[in-house]
């Protein structure tokens, strides 16, 4: 008897019956889809949720989808370990921290394979914990863009053409803002999948209208500078300027919706986070930032060569009110374009979130950064607050006497205080004399 082939035999037996892929631990019953709080009958909106799909995590789980997310790409090999990504560069998780199962979102029939992963308890606690500091630093700048709009409301000395183009900036990053940090503050935790999707487009709106109206002041101080021969009138230049901001953000966020709800189903906001997920954020969000970004960068730097080189017609102290101007504005384009171009590169290339966190904290304070720049640092407003006050709030008077370079004839009308001074002195002297 041969046994070596009996033996050759055997094994070859063993490896014929051994399963390639092994039987993981489901997170709902046979027949029931994942949905928020626990498991539910495929399509069946009227049945309560029942088996719950936290088995006993410590720190809660979180969802691997990679019908959103290339990267969520995952099997369960032979020992029942769930292969995260790729074999050599992903990660392994043991069959004791995982489950898999078929989500279904708006009790929807159609469901998606995915797995529910036990979370990491010091990984959770950062995250939450940037996610509290990105938050904070949001409900900052809503509260310092606020007052910001308040001033720009009170004082009619701000709100020209390009001051109200400013103002409607600050209300879309205001509003924006404002819906981010109830993302941030993980308040989206609570909410239904349709809520997360309207208030994900909420924040894609105001976002991407902030971002066109710095557009339009860019475009407006050019048009300044540069094409000045053409003239328009003021309204009608504002109502130009209102269909174009206003009206991209809404058709691009009509566009999204359209794909997401046409017949092609593209899963684009609400699924992943209250935002857009995977891809889809850099291509009709960060992808659209970054052309205006550019577009802002080129009026910039032809405005600023025309300003320092080319107008030498233009008398010194108009020159010099449009050098401000541009100054100005341009200090609040690298602000925003700035920390924006950094979430752009975060977003390419994926690293560790800690890396990033100083510069999300400095986004997350544009507000802050934009009060100082357009009222705290600013002559004109800094008058205009201290001739009109500010809620019922006295302003300090030494703010009366600062100069405001963006006035066309500033000098004069020093002039004109300081001989308003002299008079009301010599009338206080004569008549001191004379009684």
């Amino acid at each position: 008897m041969d046994w070596s082939k009996i033996i050759r035999y055997i094994v070859l037996l063993i490896v014929c019956s051994t399963p390639v892929l092994g039987k993981a631990t489901l997170c709902c019953p046979e027949n029931l889809s994942i949905v928020k709080g626990g498991c539910l009958e495929h399509g069946v909106a009227s049945r309560n949720v029942t088996t719950p799909y936290n088995f006993g995590c410590k720190y809660g789980m979180f969802l691997l989808d990679p019908s959103i997310t290339e990267n969520d790409n995952f099997r369960v090999d032979y020992n029942d370990v769930l292969v995260v990504g790729d074999e050599s560069s992903g990660f392994r998780i043991g069959p004791e921290r995982y489950c898999i199962g078929e989500l279904s979102r708006d009790n929807s029939v159609a469901t998606t394979k995915v797995a529910m992963v036990c979370a990491d308890g010091e990984t959770l606690a950062q995250s939450n914990l940037f996610f509290i500091i990105r938050g904070v630093c949001a409900v900052i700048s809503v509260v310092f863009l606020l007052i910001t709009i308040v001033c720009y409301l009170i004082l009619p000395e701000l709100r020209d053409l390009q001051g109200k183009c400013m103002l409607c900036a600050v209300i879309s990053l205001c509003v924006g803002f404002f819906a981010l940090s109830i993302v941030q503050l993980r308040a989206f935790d609570h909410i239904d999948d349709s809520s997360c999707v309207i208030l994900g487009v909420m924040i894609y709106i105001w976002l991407l209208s902030f971002f066109f109206w710095l557009n339009v002041v860019s475009f407006n101080l050019w048009r300044s500078v540069v094409a000045r021969a053409r003239r328009f009138e003021e309204r009608q230049l504002f109502g130009f300027y209102s269909a174009y901001a206003w009206g991209c953000p809404l058709v691009l966020a009509g566009i999204m919706l359209a794909l997401q709800y046409g017949p092609a189903g593209h899963k684009i906001v609400g699924h992943e986070k209250c935002f857009l997920g995977g891809w889809w954020s850099f291509t009709m969000f960060y992808a659209v930032i970054g052309i205006i970004l550019i577009a802002n960068s080129i009026m910039y730097g032809i405005t600023c060569w025309k300003l320092w080189k080319g107008m030498q017609n233009i008398v010194d102290i108009k020159r010099r009110s449009m050098k401000y101007k541009c100054c100005m504005y341009l200090k609040l384009f690298l602000i925003s374009g700035l920390t924006w171009i950094f979430e752009i590169i975060s977003m390419v290339f994926e690293t560790s979130e800690e890396y990033w966190l100083f510069t999300d904290v400095i986004n997350g304070l544009q507000g802050v950064l934009m009060f100082l720049l357009l009222i705290a640092f600013r002559p004109r407003a800094l008058r205009a607050l201290a001739a009109r006050g500010f809620c019922c709030l006295k302003m300090p008077q030494r703010w009366r006497h600062k100069r405001d370079t963006e006035l066309l004839h500033d000098e004069e009308l020093d002039d004109e205080e300081d001989m308003h001074d002299e008079a009301t002195r010599t009338v206080k002297y004569c008549e001191k004399l004379l009684g």
